[in-house]
């Protein structure tokens, strides 16, 4: 009896739990379908195949792509080669090693020092400005500016009177120490306090000649426009021009002179013919019968013309006429630093709707002398200035640049370099004279 119970009660109440679970979980288990496996996305990263030192520039040789799951891709990650190469690294980089933006110079000038923005083979020159000769303080890194420069009367040799000439085009600001602060809600103005420089990029060259403008005059700077690459060349003002009356200037502004520069050698016999004399010095103006007089002579072969360039230049513009060479001892390194030789004339012209126009010039005659040795070269200059005021037809003409006691050398042995032309044995003797002539057209 008590066995009966038991298996009613106990025994068979289990089996029939035991198999209603067997088959429920078969149930359940036909319907589930096997787990779906989640796919690993990978991306592409560059990874230095060598170890890279600081400050060294990265070649293509030196990275590689490198297949990683896109997970492990953090923000930063240089993911392209063209991103890094021809970039410095900044920090040493292991082989192997994941490269990140920051550890590479970027795109944007000054993110990891002025060092890294200079174009290789130019210098960073800082230039002290304020907020009238800095442009108020508008120039931002990656501008570009021309700079002039001002001389005052006397502050250089044979110079009298102001003079304003533009000196460099186009120089790419580096950087700009600055202190500008501009409420947009208040309209106040630009508080300019602490504006003291501007840092370009420059050749040595023209690093130079800016250290040397700063010693002898002004410098201020014009703000070029975005997308101005065009060359203006370079002119000289003077402060003659401004004395004229403002109706006196306003005549023929955009009127252009034409200068006809011809550097020629003369029989010193031939002078007088033209009316002139040995002993003459200084800028003499030609009458139109001079000019075909002095044709005539070197027709006759009592002269010849060693260079001729015809230059224009817009009215009351300075230009200058250059026949240069350089001259370095024999032995000198490729790298060593030549001397220059020869002739170079500033001209000014002006037309005023006059008959005649008003020609400034300062001739000048620089000479080297190369010693035989390899020692230091020497040099030495000549030069005479003057203004005239030649009608259509006429010119003016320099004389007694140089004489035969000049184109001497100074020591034995040594070759005196005069012009980058062959020069005579007549001129060396003396038997010839060295003139320039200039004639305008307006």
């Amino acid at each position: 009896m008590n066995r009966t119970r038991i298996v009613r009660t106990v025994i068979v109440p289990t089996l029939i739990a035991l198999l209603a679970t067997l088959g429920l979980y078969t149930a359940l288990s036909s319907r589930l379908s096997a787990p779906e496996r989640i796919p690993v996305v990978m991306g592409q990263v560059v990874t230095a195949t060598t170890s890279i030192p600081s400050r060294t520039v990265i070649t293509r040789d030196m990275v590689t792509l490198k297949d990683v799951p896109l997970a492990f891709v953090t923000p930063g990650t240089v993911r392209t080669v063209e991103a890094v190469v021809g970039r410095i690294a900044l920090v040493p980089l292991a082989s192997g090693e994941i490269l990140m933006g920051n550890n590479v110079t970027g795109t944007v000038q000054g993110t990891a020092g002025l060092s890294y923005a200079v174009t290789p083979g130019k210098r960073a020159m800082t230039v002290q400005v304020d907020e009238i000769s800095g442009v108020a303080g508008f120039p931002l890194v990656g501008d570009h500016v021309d700079i002039l420069w001002t001389t005052v009367g006397q502050a250089m040799a044979q110079q009298t009177e102001n003079r304003t000439r533009l000196l460099l085009e186009d120089l790419p600001i580096l950087a700009v120490v600055q202190n500008l602060s501009l409420s947009s809600d208040s309209g106040a103005a630009r508080d300019l306090k602490g504006y003291t420089s501007v840092t370009v990029e420059v050749t040595p060259e023209q690093a130079a000649t800016i250290a040397l403008a700063e010693s002898y005059g002004r410098i201020r700077m014009l703000l070029r426009p975005a997308v101005d690459a065009q060359s203006v060349g370079e002119f000289e003002l003077r402060g003659t021009a401004l004395l004229q009356a403002s109706r006196t200037l306003a005549l023929a502004g955009d009127k252009r002179i034409g200068l006809e520069v011809r550097v020629l050698e003369l029989d010193v016999s031939a002078l007088a013919s033209l009316g002139f004399s040995q002993s003459q010095r200084g800028l003499e103006r030609l009458a139109s019968w001079q000019l075909n007089q002095l044709s005539s002579l070197i027709e006759n072969g009592r002269g010849r013309v060693l260079e001729r360039s015809t230059l224009s230049a817009a009215n009351r513009v300075g230009l200058t006429y250059r026949w240069m060479a350089q001259a370095a001892p024999s032995g000198t390194p490729p790298d060593a630093y030549p001397a220059p030789y020869g002739l170079s004339v500033d001209m000014l012209p002006a037309y005023y709707g006059q008959a005649h126009a008003i020609v400034e010039a300062s001739v000048r005659l620089q000479m080297v002398d190369v010693p035989a040795d390899g020692r230091s070269l020497t040099g030495s200059a000549l030069s005479v200035w003057g203004s005239q005021r030649p009608q259509m037809g006429e010119g003016v003409i320099a004389l007694g640049l140089v004489s035969a006691d000049a184109l001497q050398p100074a020591a034995a042995g040594a070759k005196r370099m005069v012009l980058p032309g062959n020069v005579s044995a007549d001129l060396l003797s003396g038997k010839r004279t060295l003139m320039v002539v200039i004639v305008p057209s307006f």
